[in-house]
């Protein structure tokens, strides 16, 4: 990845960050962003395709999101803010979290991540409806 492509794909997650990180509560929170050329590491053994990465603190308020710029560039808008939305989810979900983590946990998380960031992205297009 140059470095144009690079600026470019990093663009494209800075905007998501400043539409979505206030509006749905989260601003309040130490967000650290890492941006990476490579893919992410899990991409190779699972055959899957991730362009982000979250690691939140709730216990502190901070929240880590590393995104995976090979893969963003391969997303279109859409799939991409559906993503981003998702990662919301889990900073949502993770003060839940018990000290030992299952796949059964694992599983019920993702599904309320998926949730949360859909929900987000339905009452935006849904108050933008209602707007029009």
């Amino acid at each position: 990845m140059n470095d144009a492509e690079y600026a470019e794909q990093k663009a494209r997650v800075e905007a998501l960050r400043d539409t979505w990180v206030k509006p749905v509560g989260l601003g309040w929170w130490r967000w650290d962003f890492a941006w990476r050329r490579e893919r992410h590491a899990a991409d190779e053994t699972e055959n899957t395709s991730t362009p982000f990465t979250i690691d939140p603190l709730w216990e502190y308020g901070r929240v880590k999101l590393t995104a995976y710029l090979p893969t963003v560039a391969e997303w279109d808008d859409e799939e991409l803010e559906e993503a981003f939305c998702h990662e919301l989810g889990h900073v949502f979900a993770c003060e839940l979290r018990p000290l030992e983590i299952t796949d059964e946990y694992r599983q019920h998380e993702e599904r309320v991540a998926t949730m949360i960031g859909k929900a987000f992205v339905w009452l935006r297009d849904h108050l933008q409806e209602r707007s029009a």
